[in-house]
């Protein structure tokens, strides 16, 4: 397995839905990586990734995540949440509007319940085929700051629109388009070759392939990165669902399967830890 690993997609308690550990436990669980990113739902993790940072010997980062809890689409949210630290900004996941179409049901997953109800109306990001007013002034905050966007659970088109917006715009910040052969957004190949670029990285994820959502087939998977290899891939677990697997049996599981379908390990390893360092400014 390789070493120094980092992370960027992990969930634990404290969580609205139920973890299979807490995050100084699952910390205790990486001792080998490099660094890990912690998401949080509800909203920011920024506050316990610093705390936690102060005696670990794994680097600890958070951000925050633009559902409801927060208000929403907030820049207030996301300049506080950068003031203090955060790497990456989470888009809108289980309140977006597109999660509720591709997943089946808005606030949550068929695998895994909130323990909170659902807002009445799902997040876009989009208005007449434009971003929003909010997520321009979210862009206008981010701008040449040291973190990074993701795009969360936002559509194929969304992403699109967001995509474009910050090319024309000369948005100095780096685009982190998420587990993208999951439900949300399920994007397909020549979806994320339009999209690439230097700035922009493409999240795989063990979850997706995993038996708990059956969202992708591994095969599928090896098969774009063995085709496109050149692309900023980034391996992730999305790990902590209450029936799943931790981050090191997750990762070490996605490592196997990519590997067996033919995936060359010096890109493993570029995929597990020099691309998400380039992401995170830790390079």
């Amino acid at each position: 397995m390789i070493d120094n690993i980092i992370d960027i997609h992990v969930h634990a308690d404290p969580s609205l839905f139920e973890r299979n550990c807490n995050a100084k436990e699952l910390l205790e669980k990486c001792s080998n990586y490099k660094a890990i990113v912690f998401k949080f739902h509800h909203g920011s993790s920024v506050e316990l990734a610093n705390i936690l940072n102060q005696s670990s010997p794994v680097d600890v980062f958070g951000g925050v995540v633009l559902n409801e809890f927060v208000g929403g689409l907030n820049p207030m949210a996301v300049e506080s949440a950068i003031i203090l630290g955060a790497k990456i900004i989470w888009l809108p996941t289980i309140h977006a509007a597109f999660h509720e179409k591709a997943c089946g049901c808005l606030g949550g997953f068929d695998f895994q319940k909130s323990k909170v109800k659902a807002p009445e109306k799902g997040i876009s990001i989009v208005r007449n085929n434009d971003l929003s007013e909010n997520v321009k002034e979210i862009l206008d905050i981010m701008n040449g700051k040291p973190c990074v966007l993701a795009s969360g659970h936002i559509s194929p088109e969304e992403i699109k629109i967001l995509s474009a917006y910050i090319n024309d715009n000369k948005i100095d910040t780096k685009l982190l388009i998420n587990h993208v052969f999951f439900s949300a957004p399920k994007l397909k190949m020549e979806d994320i070759k339009e999209l690439s670029n230097e700035n922009t990285y493409f999240e795989v994820s063990h979850l997706t392939v995993s038996k708990l959502t059956k969202a992708a087939q591994v095969e599928d998977v090896a098969d774009a990165l063995k085709r496109h290899p050149e692309l900023n891939w980034i391996m992730v677990s999305d790990s902590g669902q209450k029936d799943g697997y931790t981050s090191p049996e997750a990762m070490e599981e996605f490592y196997s399967q990519l590997k067996e379908q033919g995936v060359l390990e010096v890109d493993l390893q570029r995929y597990m830890t020099e691309n998400p360092s380039e992401l995170l400014g830790l390079s």
